[in-house]
């Protein structure tokens, strides 16, 4: 350091001034799951962060959380947003959108029923056709789930039938039937 008007007089600091910067830059990973069953919102986006101590993330303009896992995401294109929530100016926002999808179809069932045969017999059935899933699992009522789609030996009654995506169990569907 000098003097503006007598520049022969100088002072020099001790200490060096050394600027450094992040040895890492920031960057990111995401891994999304997208929606098991159509209309539901059941979709994730998990974002692994390195190049900073600690991170907060977003999406789209959400605001900044410090927890990585979203949940709950419908079908949508979303935009990821990491930064170091240290230094809040440092923002990477990542390169690829992320889209969640749900599948085209929605989960249907067709009921075919017959009648009991005889006054206080128990011959009548009910069959399932479902669709809008890959395998399917079925139960009467509150009985268990079964894989087969054939209910028989049943009494006259009222049955409320339920059906599910055996690969996606949150996938049900509620029918209604009656065997007289």
């Amino acid at each position: 350091m000098r003097d503006a008007q007598n520049t022969s007089c100088v002072l020099e600091v001790a200490d060096k001034v050394t600027i450094t910067e992040p040895e890492e830059e920031l960057s990111a990973t995401v891994v999304s799951t997208n929606v098991t069953c159509k209309g539901s919102n059941d979709g994730t986006i998990t974002i692994s962060a390195e190049g900073g101590d600690s991170y907060e993330y977003k999406l789209n303009d959400g605001a900044w959380e410090t927890a990585n896992t979203f949940t709950g995401l419908s079908p949508n294109t979303y935009t990821v947003y990491v930064r170091d929530a240290q230094h809040t100016n440092c923002v990477l926002e990542v390169a690829d959108k992320i889209t969640i999808t749900e599948p085209e179809k929605g989960l249907s069932a067709t009921v075919n029923s017959t009648n009991v045969t005889c006054k206080g017999g128990n011959d009548g059935t009910i069959t399932i056709s479902a669709e809008g899933g890959d395998s399917y699992e079925y139960k009467l009522n509150d009985g268990a789930w079964e894989t087969t789609n054939t209910f028989i030996d049943l009494l006259p009654g009222t049955y409320t039938i339920y059906v599910r995506d055996a690969k996606n169990t949150s996938c049900e569907l509620e029918v209604a039937d009656k065997v007289t």
